[in-house]
C-alpha cells in the first residue's frame, strides 16, 4: 500500500525545511548541487512509504548517495545528511518475528561510501594508521566474538555485518576523504537536523506517526508497544526519522552544537536562526533529556574551547539545573528514568556476576536481569555502558572507551597541522559533540544513531588533520615554485670554427 497522505505531508515539511537551508547557498553551482539532493531526499520520502520491500529500499537509498555526491562538497557531508534523513526503520520488523536489522542505513550508506571512495579519486586523502584505527578494531572484534558466543551461526554473521562492517567501514573511508569545505559539512548536518525536527514536531501535535515507525503501523504493532515508548506525561513521544526518540533527541542536541560553530562561520542571519530555532523544536518535540546533556556539555566544551570558560561553566550548570529538575515537573514514569539508569549500571553487572567480563546477551531471556524490568514489564538497556558490559562484557568496554578518549588525540594532532578559521571551528565542534555524546551516553541504548556519529567525529578530526596538512603544504609548494632560480641570460654557447 502507498501512504500517499504521509509522502505529501513528508515532502511538505522538507520543503518548509529547505527554505532557509536555500538562502546560505552562495553560488549557482552550489544551487544545483542542492537541488539535486533535495531531489534524492523527497525519493527516500516516497520509497519509504511505498509498498518496496524494505532491503530494496534501503538499497536505493544507497544508490541515491551515489548520486547525489559532488566532487567539490565532502563525502562526509553529503553522509551525515542522508543518514539523519532516512529512515531507520529496519529494526522495527522485528515486532513482526522478522528480525532484518541487518539491512539496517548504517551498512547500506557505508558499502555506497566505500564504493564512492573507490570510484572518485578526487575524495582520496592520504593517512596512515594510528591509535584510533587500532582501539576501533579491537573494539568491533572483541565485541563481535564476545557477543557471538554461545550463539548460532546466523547471530555471528547478523554481528559481523551489522556492527562490525557497517561501524568500520563507515570509519575508515570517512577518515581517508577529503573535508574541501568545513562549513559544509556543519551546514548540511544542521539543515538535516532542522528537516527532520518539523517531523517530530508534526508527529508531536498530530498524534500521526510518518516514518520511522511506518512499519509498527504496516504490521498493525503500533499499539502493542510499550507505553513508554509512545508517551512520557501524557505528551506523545516523536520518532521523526530516527529508531526512537532518546536517538533523535540526542542528535539534536549534538545538531545544536553544529548549529553554534557555525554561527561563528556565517554569522548571525535571519535563515540560520530559523533552522537553530527548528532544531529546538524537534529537541521539545522528543519529550527527552537526552539532547539537553549532549547540547549544555557541548556547548560548554566548545565555548571552554574557544578561552569562554565562565560562560561554559554557566552553561553546563543550567543544563545540570535543567536535568535535574525537569522529572520532577512530569508524570513518575518520567521520574524514575534516572533512578532505572542508575540501576542498570550498578545492577546489571552485579547480576551478571562472572560473565561480566565476556558478556552475556542471553541474559535478557533467560531472566537473569530479571530485577530490571520497569513497570511496562520490559528490560529497556537505556546505556550504551551497560549495553556493552552485558553484550559484550567488560573486555568490549574497555576497547570502546580507549576509542573514544582518542578523540582528544586526534583534536591535538589536528591542531597541530595549523588549521584555518574555518577547519579548526569544525573541530572543536566534533570534539565537543563527542564529550557530549560520552555525557550523554549512559541515558541512550547502544547501536544506535547517535553511536554511529561518534565514530564518524573520530573519522572527520582524522580527515581534517590531513586536509589541514594539504592546505598548508600547497602554498608551500606554489612558494617554492616561484623562488626557484631561472636562467634570465643563458651564457653563450661557444662557436667552433667552421669546416672549410
Amino acid at each position: 500500500m502507498f501512504y500517499w497522505k504521509e509522502a505529501v505531508v513528508l515532502i511538505v515539511l522538507l520543503g518548509i525545511a529547505c527554505l532557509p537551508a536555500r538562502a546560505l547557498l552562495r553560488d549557482n553551482e552550489e544551487r544545483a548541487w542542492h537541488g539535486r539532493l533535495i531531489l534524492a531526499a523527497m525519493a527516500i520520502v516516497v520509497i519509504a512509504v511505498s509498498p518496496l520491500p524494505l532491503a530494496a529500499s534501503l538499497l536505493v537509498c544507497g544508490l541515491l548517495l551515489m548520486v547525489v555526491a559532488n566532487r567539490e562538497v565532502p563525502l562526509a557531508a553529503t553522509w551525515l545528511f542522508m543518514i539523519i534523513w532516512t529512515p531507520a526503520a529496519g529494526i522495527y520488523l522485528g515486532f513482526s518475528g522478522l528480525f532484518l536489522g541487518v539491512l539496517a542505513p548504517g551498512l547500506i550508506f557505508a558499502t555506497a561510501l566505500l564504493l564512492l571512495y573507490i570510484m572518485t579519486p578526487g575524495h582520496h586523502a592520504r593517512r596512515g594508521i594510528d591509535s584510533s584505527d587500532i582501539s576501533l578494531l579491537l573494539f568491533l572484534a572483541i565485541f563481535w566474538v564476545c557477543s557471538s558466543l554461545r550463539g548460532t551461526w546466523s547471530e555471528a554473521a547478523r554481528s559481523l555485518i551489522s556492527y562490525v562492517l557497517a561501524f568500520g567501514i563507515t570509519y575508515q573511508v570517512l577518515s581517508r576523504t577529503r573535508i574541501q569545505s568545513a562549513e559544509r559539512v556543519l551546514r548540511l548536518f544542521v539543515y538535516a537536523a532542522a528537516a527532520a525536527s518539523l517531523l517530530c514536531l508534526f508527529e508531536s501535535l498530530w498524534k500521526w506517526p510518518l516514518y520511522a515507525v511506518l512499519n509498527q503501523v504496516k504490521a498493525g504493532t503500533l499499539e502493542g508497544a510499550p507505553r513508554m515508548m509512545l508517551f512520557r506525561a501524557g505528551i506523545v513521544r516523536a520518532y521523526g526519522p530516527f529508531q526512537h526518540p532518546l536517538a533523535g533527541s540526542a542528535i539534536f542536541g549534538m545538531a545544536g552544537v553544529a548549529f553554534f560553530a557555525l554561527l561563528q562561520i556565517r554569522r548571525a542571519s535571519a535563515p540560520l536562526l530559523l533552522l537553530g530555532f527548528m532544531i529546538l523544536l524537534g529537541e521539545a518535540a522528543t519529550v527527552s533529556r537526552t539532547g539537553i546533556i549532549a547540547f549544555s556539555v557541548g556547548i560548554g566544551t566548545f565555548l571552554a574551547l574557544r578561552r569562554h570558560r565562565a560562560l561554559a561553566s554557566f552553561i553546563v550548570l543550567v543544563g545540570v539545573v535543567l536535568v535535574l529538575v525537569t522529572p520532577a515537573l512530569s508524570q513518575a514514569d518520567a521520574q524514575g528514568s534516572a533512578s532505572y539508569r542508575y540501576m542498570l549500571m550498578v545492577d546489571g553487572p552485579r547480576l551478571l556476576g562472572n560473565h561480566v567480563w565476556l558478556g552475556y546477551r542471553e541474559a535478557l531471556s533467560n531472566g537473569m536481569l530479571a530485577d530490571l524490568r520497569q513497570g511496562q514489564g520490559i528490560i529497556d538497556l537505556v546505556n550504551i555502558y551497560a549495553s556493552l558490559i552485558i553484550m559484550g562484557g567488560i573486555a568490549s568496554l574497555v576497547p570502546y572507551l580507549l576509542f573514544l578518549a582518542t578523540t582528544i588525540q586526534r583534536y591535538r594532532a589536528f591542531r597541530r597541522a595549523g588549521p584555518d578559521r574555518d577547519q579548526l571551528l569544525l573541530g572543536q565542534a566534533l570534539l565537543s559533540m563527542q564529550v557530549g555524546f560520552v555525557a550523554m551516553a549512559p541515558f541512550i541504548g547502544a547501536w544506535s544513531s547517535p553511536m554511529l556519529l561518534s565514530v564518524a567525529w573520530v573519522a572527520m578530526l582524522a580527515a581534517l588533520r590531513t586536509e589541514a596538512l594539504r592546505s598548508r603544504a600547497a602554498p608551500r609548494a606554489q612558494a617554492a615554485v616561484r623562488e626557484a632560480p631561472t636562467l634570465m641570460n643563458p651564457p653563450a654557447v661557444e662557436q667552433l670554427p667552421a669546416l672549410r
